[in-house]
C-alpha cells in the first residue's frame, strides 16, 4: 500500500553490552531521541563530563516518556548509569587507566545502590541494601575487567548474560505497579531461598482458570492442558531465548523454509494459534504497559 514502516526491534535481548541493547530495543523511540535530544543538547562533542550528562538525561526521558512516576524515573536512571558506565569503561581502558576508574565507579555504585535500597522508599532493609551494593559494586567490576565480546564467542556469551541479566533486574521497577512493590519484589531476589521454581511462577493464568473450571467437561484432556498452563510460559521463555540467540541466518532461514512448506490453510492456524497463546500471555494481573498508549 506505500507505507514503509522502519524495523522497531531487532533481537535486542542478544545484545553484548547496554549500548548494542538500545541500538536494537525499541529503535524507532532511541532513534528520535537521539535525533532530536541528545544531539541537540551537544552530542559527545563537549567535554567528557558534558557528554555524560547528554547521555544520563536522554535516557531518564527515555523512563519518564514510559509514564510519570518514580518507578521509570529509576528504571531511566538505570540505564542511564550503565551506558555512562559503559562508555567511562572504555575510555579508561584507552587511557590504560582500567583499574583506578574501575575502583572510583564501583564504590560510587556501591554508595548509590545503598542509598537508594534505603531511602527512595523501596522499602529494603540495611542488610538488604548493603548486599545490593556488593552485587553492583562486583558486577561493575567484573564487567570492566572482562575481555571484550570480539575476543570470542565465550565471552560473547558471558557479556550478552550480564547484559540480559541487568536488563531483567531493571524490568522490576518497569513493570511493578509502585516503588513498595518493586522493593518486596527486589527483597525476594536477593533473599534466595533455594527453593527454585514453585508453583504458579509460569502458569498462564487464563489458560490455567479454564481448565480447572471445565476440568470434568474436558475429561482426560485437563491434566495435559493443566502441565502446559502450568509450564508452557517457562517453555515460550526457554524458546523465545533460544530463538534470540541463534544467529538470525539460521533461524530466519528455518522459519521461511517452514513456511513455504506448510500449505496456507496450516500456516493460517498456526498464526491463529499463535495469537491465541499470546492473547493467554497478556492475561495477568496487569497488562502489556502498551496498551495505556
Amino acid at each position: 500500500m506505500g507505507f514503509v514502516f522502519p524495523q522497531n526491534f531487532d533481537r535486542p535481548y542478544r545484545a553484548q553490552s547496554f549500548r548494542e541493547f538500545w541500538r536494537r530495543w525499541h529503535m524507532t523511540l532511541s532513534t528520535w531521541l537521539r535525533d532530536y535530544v541528545f544531539f541537540p543538547l551537544g552530542g559527545s562533542r563537549g567535554s567528557q563530563f558534558r557528554t555524560y550528562f547528554n547521555l544520563w538525561l536522554t535516557m531518564v526521558l527515555v523512563g519518564i516518556w514510559h509514564g510519570a512516576s518514580w518507578n521509570f524515573i529509576i528504571y531511566g536512571n538505570l540505564h542511564a548509569a550503565a551506558l555512562v558506565y559503559s562508555r567511562f569503561n572504555r575510555i579508561q581502558a584507552q587511557r590504560g587507566e582500567m583499574m583506578y576508574g574501575l575502583m572510583a565507579v564501583g564504590a560510587s555504585l556501591f554508595l548509590a545502590t545503598c542509598a537508594a535500597g534505603l531511602g527512595l522508599g523501596i522499602g529494603l532493609t540495611r542488610d538488604h541494601a548493603l548486599m545490593l551494593g556488593i552485587i553492583t559494586f562486583v558486577i561493575a567490576v567484573i564487567n570492566g575487567i572482562l575481555p571484550v565480546a570480539t575476543e570470542g564467542v565465550g565471552w560473547s556469551l558471558i557479556h550478552l548474560f550480564m547484559t540480559f541479566q541487568f536488563t531483567a533486574i531493571s524490568r522490576v521497577f518497569f513493570r511493578a505497579d509502585s516503588l513498595t512493590i518493586a522493593g518486596q519484589m527486589t527483597t525476594k531476589v536477593l533473599a534466595w531461598d533455594s527453593l527454585g521454581v514453585r508453583d504458579g511462577m509460569f502458569r498462564l493464568q487464563g489458560l490455567h482458570t479454564w481448565a480447572r473450571a471445565n476440568a470434568a467437561s474436558l475429561g482426560d484432556l485437563a491434566d495435559p492442558i493443566l502441565v502446559f498452563s502450568q509450564w508452557g510460559l517457562l517453555i515460550v521463555i526457554v524458546f523465545g531465548l533460544g530463538y534470540h540467540v541463534l544467529p538470525s541466518r539460521w533461524s530466519e532461514g528455518i522459519g521461511q523454509r517452514i513456511t513455504r512448506w506448510l500449505p496456507a490453510p496450516a500456516l493460517g492456524l498456526a498464526l491463529v494459534g499463535s495469537m491465541l497463546i499470546i492473547s493467554r500471555l497478556l492475561d495477568g494481573p496487569r497488562a502489556n504497559i502498551y496498551f495505556s498508549f
